[in-house]
């Protein structure tokens, strides 16, 4: 009998969390693909101060991960999440990186600096998403930009130090400095949740599960950037030319559960305890 009741309360408590997130990591190694645009100024800024880069994307599937080594993560098994699966999205803005001088911690395009949200997207609200082909009506401020950082917030993630052994202000490698003949290369990063900015994957996400020379970090991002003439942007009379680039591959962590879904399984225990010491009461009546 006492199965019955558990199955029943963990059962109560799936039902229930669906409904608090719409979306939920799974508990351990997670693998989260995506495919996004960025623009990038190499010999000045976006138009907000020191920011060399900015971007969005959309994530295409989140599957459970595998830890294969030390800091290592890869996909595993079938995807927990598509792109508009029951009809809804995952959708994100990075922006806020500086920029270093080249060959700081031996890296050729270097970075530090920034954030990155996420957000989940009901198409039935405000529509499918698609990557714009331009960036000309994207972005609307430093941290918002049309079709990406509209509905529940998710996380709000911080760049961390930690991915160049030898400098603990580079929070971005990047091998490649892009150029206006074409470009391809690969940033490495680590990010932290921001736990005062609260979203549904905060407490999932914030796990320290990375080790690094300057401390413990929660997500790791491997990211291949090429060159994307359509996201250019080059005013005529300006030397500001802002190249654009596609980017791909994916961000890797370590989720716990959601604190609703662990006070709803307490609940249930609580639950079962309570069923469990009538039935011993009513048995020493008997």
């Amino acid at each position: 009998m006492k199965y019955k009741f558990l199955a029943l309360a963990l059962a109560s408590v799936a039902s229930l969390s669906a409904v608090a997130a719409p979306v939920t990591l799974p508990t351990g190694p997670y693998y989260i693909k995506f495919d996004g645009r960025e623009q990038i100024a190499v010999t000045g800024n976006t138009g907000y101060a020191n920011e060399i880069n900015w971007g969005v994307f959309t994530v295409s599937t989140i599957n459970r991960g595998l830890v294969t080594g030390p800091n290592t993560i890869e996909t595993t098994g079938p995807n927990v999440f598509a792109d508009l699966q029951n009809g809804g999205q995952i959708t994100g803005m990075f922006y806020g990186t500086s920029g270093l001088p080249s060959g700081t911690g031996g890296n050729a395009f270097p970075a530090t600096g920034g954030f990155l949200d996420l957000y989940y997207r009901d198409t039935t609200v405000y529509g499918v998403t698609d990557l714009a082909t331009t960036a000309a009506t994207v972005r609307t401020s430093q941290s918002t930009a049309t079709g990406y950082t509209q509905g529940i917030l998710l996380a709000h993630l911080e760049f961390a130090s930690g991915i160049n052994d030898l400098s603990n202000v580079v929070f971005i490698n990047g091998s490649t400095i892009p150029s206006n003949g074409g470009f391809a290369g690969l940033a490495t990063s680590y990010a932290n949740v921001n736990t005062s900015i609260v979203g549904d994957w905060t407490t999932a996400m914030n796990t320290d599960f990375f080790t690094t020379n300057y401390g413990q970090r929660d997500v790791r991002f491997r990211n291949i950037y090429e060159s994307l003439n359509s996201w250019d942007s080059c005013p005529v009379g300006t030397a500001n030319c802002l190249l654009g680039a596609r980017i791909t591959d994916p961000a890797t962590g370590f989720a716990v559960p959601e604190p609703s879904s662990l006070a709803l399984i307490g609940l249930g225990l609580l639950g079962l305890g309570a069923t469990r010491r009538r039935q011993k009461l009513n048995s020493n009546r008997g």
